[in-house]
């Protein structure tokens, strides 16, 4: 195929990625096992299987898709010096990379995640995103106090820029939240927010530290407030499940609750948002 075919390719694939038409995207990225496909594709094509209902083969597609960006890497490297900040393979394999530890640590495969992540420390100079997954992962198998360790060591890594202040403040709300340091997360959160008010996953934790706070109005009217006035970043199925459940501590009329929600949320969702659940 020619280069163009392949970019046009490629280009819809992502987009219906993008809009979450994962089956339509699988059928548009079938030829990015083809070498000659763009990155992106090949990419897609790794990925795409775990959006519609193959985990195995996702993950399967991935460790070789990493494997060929780690060869390809090395070939550059032997080959001659590589531009600062790594190049264009090294860049891609750490990509894919981080793919496989959010498909590890969706699937409580903690060890996996932690093994891919100590490579990344060892040989990236520490870059604050695999801190970030790392504080994560640790949590997730109990253990506070290393992932206290791990985000202090975030703090003095973070570079000065936007990105990367939301990423400390996001990782020390979910440390100090495990350390039931409620209104500090508060404030963490808040920080966040007053910067990004449209940010989904830090407006539900903030709703989440008012509900341990025994505020369950407020994480309500918190919850409530900003699915009106961001509605297409605020509607994601954790959040309004989590609007849902607080409806069912607070009212008696909980169902009429949310059906009015699930009415409100079917006038936004995208088509695989299940509103079924609510």
């Amino acid at each position: 195929e020619g280069g163009g075919t392949w970019a046009a390719r490629a280009y819809r694939a992502l987009a219906l990625f993008k809009l979450r038409r994962f089956v339509e995207a699988e059928q548009v990225a079938q030829e990015g096992s083809d070498q000659r496909a763009p990155f992106v594709l090949r990419w897609l094509h790794a990925e795409l299987p775990a959006h519609t209902g193959s985990p195995a083969d996702a993950q399967e597609r991935l460790y070789g898709l990493l494997g060929h960006c780690r060869r390809r890497s090395e070939e550059d490297g032997a080959g001659g010096e590589v531009a600062v900040g790594g190049g264009a393979w090294e860049r891609r394999h750490d990509f894919v990379l981080y793919s496989l530890v959010r498909h590890h640590h969706g699937r409580g495969e903690f060890l996996a995640a932690l093994q891919l992540l100590s490579w990344l420390l060892d040989r990236r100079g520490r870059p604050p995103a695999a801190l970030a997954m790392v504080v994560r992962v640790l949590l997730q198998v109990g253990d506070v106090q290393a992932a206290g360790e791990a985000l202090r060591g975030l703090e003095t890594a973070s570079v000065d820029n936007t990105a990367a202040r939301v990423e400390v403040l996001r990782t020390r709300a979910l440390v100090q939240f495990a350390n039931l340091q409620y209104a500090e997360a508060a404030s963490s959160l808040d920080a966040i927010l007053e910067e990004r008010p449209w940010d989904a996953s830090a407006c539900n934790n903030r709703a989440v530290c008012q509900m341990y706070s025994k505020d369950i109005v407020g994480a309500i009217n918190r919850l409530e407030g900003s699915l009106r006035q961001f509605p297409h970043q605020m509607l994601r199925e954790s959040l309004v499940g989590n609007l849902a459940s607080l409806y069912e501590l607070s009212s008696a009329d909980a169902p009429a609750s949310k059906r009015r929600l699930a009415q409100w949320a079917a006038e936004f969702a995208p088509d695989d948002f299940d509103v079924g659940k609510l």
